[in-house]
Formats: structure tokens, C-alpha cells, sequence
């Protein structure tokens, strides 16, 4: 990755989870880290953010042309060139995934929960594959439960970020939940998958996959406030607090306590 490519990918907001998390990353894997981090913030950008449908379809198809482009080694944006020589087919059929998924709800899915769970998953939890492919494997014989633990932190995390914003969003609400149930459900409910995640990481994979388990942990503790947030605040750990949340799970690369 040239130095003009780290230039043009943005960095994550400052004091961000996202921040965090690439902070204890392995400085070899983090400019790729980051180009996974930009890629999801364009994409929601495009789709969680009032915008022009001409426009989200615009943006959301030229994506996709990038990405044919990067399965063939040619990629043209910044991003995708940090990315070209770590990625295989496979993954990026993953970041195609995510793609079609964003496209799914733009327009106007998903609908029920399971709808909701398949998005996160598909979204979130291919995205955390594609992180911990890119940290590596210490043991080859524990990489089916490094794929599935990924998938199970990366789709709670994702779920876990929109319930957030749906916290202050009835529109974003009403896409999440049927009726006028609360949120409650889906707090507990991504509370679980994250801490499944946790106890499925491999004990030989838990160093390399630090930076996933940090993010995995800061939105683990994220969700305790959600518990507790009323409408007319925005649910937010403190920095001292997530500062000390990120270096504790660095440190015991367990489930927050």
C-alpha cells in the first residue's frame, strides 16, 4: 500500500471504537484494517444517511463495478488497492455480499427480525470474516472456529451499531421492529451473539484477532448503555471509560466484565 493511498482513506472518527480497534491491531495487517472500515462506512453512508435513491443507487452500482474490477486484480479506488493482495475470491465475494445486502436495504428491507439477523450477518459478520482472514491463522486446525466465532462477533457488532442509531430513530426503528415493540429484544439478543463470539475464539487465535475482539468489546459495553438510553439522548460510552474497556479486553482478550 503506497503511502498516497493512506493518505486518500480517511481515518475512523476520532476516539471511535473503530479507532480503538485498529490501535491494537498488528501494525502490518492496520492500513488493511482500515480499508475494511472505510469500505463499510461508504456503503452506510450511502444507505443509512437521507440521501437521493438516484444517488444510493449510483454509488451502491458503482461499487459493485469495483469490486468486479478487484476480483480481477484491476481495482481503481484507493481502498480496494489496499486490499487487492490480501483479499482471495472468496473474500471478495464477502465484500459482494455485503454489497448486495446494502442494496437489499435500501430498498426497504429488512422488515422482521430474521430479516434483520440475516442483514447483520450478512453485512457485519462477512466483514469480521474477511478482518480475521486478514490477521491471519496461528493454527490451521482452529480455523473453522475462528471463521464462525468472527461471524458471530461481526454480526453483533453490526447489530448492535444500528440499534444504536435506532435508539433515536423512529423511521430506523420501524425497519427493526414490528408494531411498536421496543428494542429491548434485539439489545439482548445482540448481547448474546457477541458474548458467543467471545467463548467460540480459539485460545490460539485470540492474539492475532486482537483488534476484532476489542471492537467486539467496546460494542459489548456499548450495549449496556442502550439498555438503559431514553430517546432524547444518544447512547455513548464515555472515552475514559471505552479507553479503559479497549485496553482491558487488549489485556484479557475476554468478554468485557
Amino acid at each position: 500500500m503506497s503511502g498516497s493511498n493512506v493518505a486518500v482513506i480517511e481515518p475512523p472518527r476520532r476516539g471511535s471504537a473503530a479507532e480503538l480497534a485498529l490501535l491494537f491491531c498488528d501494525p502490518d495487517i492496520r492500513p488493511a484494517m482500515l480499508a475494511l472500515h472505510a469500505y463499510r462506512r461508504d456503503i452506510d453512508n450511502a444507505i443509512l444517511r437521507p440521501a437521493d435513491p438516484t444517488v444510493v443507487r449510483a454509488k451502491l452500482a458503482w461499487w459493485g463495478e469495483e469490486l468486479e474490477r478487484l476480483s480481477r486484480s484491476v481495482p481503481r479506488h484507493p481502498i480496494t488497492t489496499s486490499l487487492v493482495s490480501r483479499l482471495s475470491g472468496d473474500d471478495v465475494s464477502r465484500l459482494a455480499e455485503y454489497l448486495l445486502a446494502s442494496r437489499r436495504w435500501q430498498q426497504g428491507e429488512p422488515a422482521t427480525a430474521e430479516d434483520f439477523a440475516n442483514f447483520c450477518d450478512a453485512t457485519g459478520g462477512n466483514l469480521a470474516m474477511l478482518a480475521s482472514a486478514v490477521a491471519g491463522t496461528e493454527c490451521a486446525t482452529s480455523k473453522a472456529d475462528l471463521r464462525a466465532a468472527a461471524r458471530l462477533l461481526g454480526s453483533g457488532i453490526r447489530a448492535t451499531a444500528l440499534i444504536r442509531l435506532a435508539v433515536n430513530s423512529p423511521l430506523l426503528q420501524g425497519r427493526l421492529t414490528a408494531d411498536d415493540e421496543d428494542l429491548t429484544p434485539l439489545i439482548e439478543q445482540s448481547g448474546r451473539i457477541l458474548r458467543s463470539g467471545f467463548e467460540l475464539m480459539p485460545e490460539s487465535e485470540r492474539i492475532r484477532q486482537r483488534g476484532l475482539l476489542v471492537m467486539a468489546g467496546l460494542h459489548a459495553r456499548l450495549l449496556g448503555r442502550l439498555s438503559v438510553a431514553s430517546t432524547d439522548c444518544f447512547a455513548e460510552v464515555g472515552p475514559i471509560r471505552k479507553l479503559w474497556t479497549a485496553w482491558r479486553v487488549a489485556r484479557s482478550l475476554e468478554y468485557p466484565r
